[in-house]
């Protein structure tokens, strides 16, 4: 009869094992899911942190400028889709290229105020020239999955 009850015993110590990792990886999920990820983002190569602007550094809230014949997906604060960037200052010309994963559909720009910026895009690369380093808003609408319209904020004095 002893035999029975360690067999129940490691049986029931095998079951409570198995309950206590299931129930550590869901608390490992739930927190997970609760703070946005694990922090272990694969990088896409786009140094973008480095450009953007501090709330303090750019305060206005410009309106989107843009008119665009397609609707949007998802909207993102964030270069979660940014291929590439590169930026330059050439004899007082800020230059930013942004290049995004995806097909790029269009781009627009705008200083704090308001005051549109021009923005060129060729191919998936969109280039904002500028004299000045004052901060700007910059949007992007990209096809990845789905339409993705990107809001970056940019300081050219970061160049």
């Amino acid at each position: 009869m002893s035999d029975y009850n360690f067999a129940y015993i490691g049986m029931g110590a095998a079951f409570l094992m198995i309950a206590l990792g299931a129930m550590a990886f869901g608390v490992w999920g739930i927190y997970t899911i609760a703070t946005g990820g694990t922090g272990e983002v694969e990088s896409t190569g786009a140094d973008i942190e480095a450009f953007e602007c501090s709330d303090e550094a750019f305060s206005g809230d410009p309106e989107f400028p843009g008119d665009p014949d397609h609707e949007t997906d998802r909207e993102i604060l964030s270069a979660t889709e940014v291929a590439s960037v590169n930026e330059s200052v050439d004899d007082g010309t800020y230059v930013f290229e942004i290049t995004m994963e995806g097909t790029l559909l269009d781009a627009w720009a705008t200083y704090e105020d308001g005051a549109e910026l021009p923005v060129t895009v060729t191919d998936d690369r969109a280039t904002v020239e500028t004299q000045s380093d004052d901060p700007y808003r910059l949007w992007i609408d990209n096809a990845a999955d789905g339409i993705t319209r990107t809001e970056l904020t940019i300081c050219p004095d970061s160049f």
